[in-house]
């Protein structure tokens, strides 16, 4: 490492850490991607990585979180939200390429990556990224009511179905539907990260009606319902 500059010799050339780049050029020239001075760059033309050091995922826009352990995840639609979420709405230096940039070596704010289908990691330092707010559904929650099927000892108990929890109440407090726009049914998790469901009534009320590893006790649950309880 270079105490005054603060690069580090790789080998054959100096790596800058702080812009994620080398400072020499690729030894093997573009054998080793179309960028000479990239970390570990990529074939823009067919996304391979051929030193089999990137690593490459895809990002479904509004979905879910990037799975990789340096990324702190924050909104840009909405960062009043995300400041309510993960404790902050800023947005920092980030370490990702898009496809046809990683001929330049551009480093570029994380919004521009908004509506990107396939990113690649690079060598940049930390990332505060976007991670898209999903619809809403815009009707009334339906009031929690206690179905006695549900409850051991009361007329009309079902011992076919799940014991109604201690907690179910204020799992509902927190629950999500499980569509946007003509929801079915209610999803909550309890403390432990379990799953419950609460299904429709007729009168517009919504009851416990099962529990996740139990029997069908999240059926109806859809890939919307447990975006939102990942906080999306």
């Amino acid at each position: 490492r270079d105490g005054v500059g603060g690069a580090y010799y790789n080998y054959q050339r100096w790596y800058a850490s702080k812009t994620g780049r080398y400072i020499t050029p690729d030894p093997i020239g573009l054998a080793g991607g179309p960028n000479p001075y990239a970390y570990a760059g990529s074939n823009p033309m067919v996304y391979t990585d051929r030193s089999g050091l990137l690593a490459s995922f895809l990002f479904e826009t509004g979905t879910s979180l990037l799975p990789i352990d340096s990324v702190t995840v924050t909104c840009l639609q909405d960062p009043a939200f995300c400041a309510e979420i993960f404790g902050h709405g800023a947005v920092g230096a980030d370490q990702f390429c898009v496809a046809d940039e990683e001929l330049r070596g551009d480093l570029r704010t994380a919004g521009a990556y908004a509506t990107a289908a396939t990113l690649f990691l690079t060598g940049g330092r930390g990332i505060l990224f976007a991670a898209k707010k999903l619809p809403r559904f815009n009707g009334p929650k339906p009031s929690y009511h206690v179905n006695p099927a549900h409850v051991p000892g009361q007329r009309g108990f079902n011992p076919k179905k799940t014991p109604l929890p201690k907690d179910a109440e204020s799992v509902f407090k927190a629950a999500v539907p499980n569509d946007s726009k003509n929801p079915t049914a209610w999803f909550g998790k309890n403390a432990d990260g379990q799953i419950y469901r609460f299904s429709l009534s007729n009168d517009g009320t919504a009851h416990f009606s099962g529990i996740d590893g139990v029997g069908d006790g999240v059926r109806n649950l859809t890939k919307y319902a447990l975006d939102r309880l990942n906080g999306l």
